[in-house]
């Protein structure tokens, strides 16, 4: 399921970067690339904050593709 979650992600990210290239040397380009990442942030957030209020504050960790790396962070 994380694997889903993570290729939907980069496909959605490498799309909009994709788009942006087509404006690179012009002066809109950086306030496009940036608007690229704050709704990626912001899709992020209110999926994250959508789940932990209907489900469970934990569920997004669900998700997360560092979840299985959790353990040998931790001393």
């Amino acid at each position: 399921m994380s694997l889903l979650v993570f290729s939907l992600f980069m496909y959605i990210l490498v799309s909009r970067l994709v788009d942006v290239i087509g404006i690179l040397g012009t002066a809109p380009f950086l306030d496009q690339l940036g608007l690229v990442f704050v709704m990626n942030y912001f899709v992020v957030t209110i999926i994250g904050s959508v789940l932990a209020v209907l489900i469970n504050p934990r569920t997004w960790c669900y998700f997360c593709l560092w979840e299985p790396f959790k353990g040998s962070f931790i001393n």
